[in-house]
């Protein structure tokens, strides 16, 4: 589905991506691995449209993407959802999940809304709620949920699992599981790297803007310079339910 081949992307002459190549197939959940600065985040902005690669390519089943807009990105099918969560406050959790589907056709927003309540019984709960008094487990599930209303087909997390409780941690991992057996792959960004490795088909580890080691999720859960270096220290939690 998505191909990325050296790619290079940089600011105020600091090169953040150098000569990144890496595949997302169909039907697969990747993530990404490495340490704050490592340019996890500045892989997905650089997907999505939101930064200008200053070389290299981006393609969606084979087009090239590198310098296509946001908004045309998205209708392809490539979501992203960024880190931090970005949810509208003073909106309910219903009007939230309205804009994501603000480049589908009308008569479709109203039936995958339907399929997010599902998926998502707690925002169904609240549906008529201010997004702003969600918990933060909540607000990602939000989050997540307004990406699905615009019907990705690859959707792309940055770090889904952050500030949140354990058990909250568990629930978001188990949603993107079951998206994948939806059929939609994803591009995940996530510092919780025990716990992205678990649902993940495949590990890509960047350092300094380079992918210095890949494999599957299972071979990089038992090799010992990943577990040494992502694997061996806990996550501090703020524990947002």
């Amino acid at each position: 589905m998505l191909e990325i081949t050296d790619l290079e992307v940089g600011y105020d002459g600091v090169r953040a991506v150098a000569g990144l190549s890496l595949v997302v197939r169909e039907g697969e959940i990747v993530t990404l691995l490495g340490g704050n600065g490592a340019g996890k985040t500045t892989t997905l902005l650089a997907v999505s449209g939101l930064v200008r690669p200053s070389a290299g390519t981006v393609r969606w089943h084979g087009l090239d993407i590198t310098r296509a807009r946001p908004k045309d990105i998205v209708a392809a099918g490539i979501v992203h959802v960024p880190e931090g969560r970005r949810v509208f406050s003073t909106m309910t959790v219903h009007e939230n999940l309205q804009l994501g589907g603000h480049l589908v056709a009308r008569n479709t927003v109203a039936e995958r809304i339907a399929h997010v309540y599902e998926l998502l019984p707690r925002l169904r709960e609240r549906r008529a709620q201010p997004a702003g008094t969600l918990s933060g487990g909540e607000q990602q599930l939000l989050a997540i949920g307004r990406a699905m209303v615009a019907g990705p087909k690859l959707l792309l997390l940055d770090e889904p699992s952050m500030g949140l409780a354990p058990i909250m941690v568990e629930l978001v991992m188990g949603i993107i599981g079951r998206l994948r057996a939806e059929g939609v792959s994803v591009l995940l960004v996530e510092q919780n790297a025990r716990a992205a490795l678990r649902i993940a088909d495949w590990g890509v580890v960047i350092e300094n803007g380079v992918a210095t080691t890949s494999g599957s999720a299972r071979d990089l859960l038992s090799d010992e310079a990943v577990v040494k270096a992502y694997l061996g220290r806990a996550r501090k939690s703020t524990r947002l339910a």
